[in-house]
């Protein structure tokens, strides 16, 4: 899933769900796997490369094959596009999430924490391809293992158009519950 999907489906359970900030963050996050479950187009980070097994990057130190451990984040153009792709699409989720889960009357820092949960596990995994901290391994397996095998990314008309359908039954769901 895009980073907006997922912020507009956190935001809209930091909207419904009682009990404050904690609990939007924590529904936003689980929030982000049970997402990530499902097929889903996502477009292409170039700076992140896939390092052969046989790089020091991309083996431990007994030379297996570390599977995302060996991808690893350049430096540079690329990597600049890739962080103007990343921001244009947390803006884009981020106006979604104001435009329609907004209310003076309601408590909109649940909403704000339920958004950054739900895009929190893609934040932490581009921390780990960059820096490799091994404290974000463990979380990295299990989203690795959660990501649906089956994507869009040769179809993205259809990875599109799924993921903006989500995005209304989100907001749609949000209206009807609080109409």
């Amino acid at each position: 899933m895009v980073l907006s999907t997922h912020a507009v489906v956190g935001g809209a359970l930091g909207r419904l769900l009682p009990g404050g900030p904690v609990v939007a963050l924590l529904a936003g996050f689980v929030s982000h796997f049970l997402l990530d479950l499902i097929p889903h187009w996502d477009y292409q980070l170039d700076s992140v490369i896939k390092t052969s097994k046989d790089s020091p990057s991309g083996s431990d130190s007994q030379g297996e094959s570390l599977g995302i451990e060996g991808n690893r984040v350049l430096s540079g153009r690329l990597f600049w596009r890739d962080v103007a792709k990343v921001l244009l699409d947390l803006a884009l989720g981020a106006l979604v999430v104001w435009f329609f889960f907004s209310d003076p009357q309601a408590v909109l820092t649940s909403v704000w924490w339920g958004a950054f949960g739900a895009v929190l596990p893609d934040g932490l995994q581009f921390l780990y391809l960059k820096f490799k901290p091994r404290v974000l391994l463990r979380l990295q397996h299990f989203h690795q293992f959660v990501h649906s095998n089956h994507d869009f990314r040769s179809r993205p008309v259809a990875g599109i158009s799924y993921q903006v359908f989500i995005i209304a039954v989100a907001v749609l769901v949000v209206k009807i519950i609080l109409s």
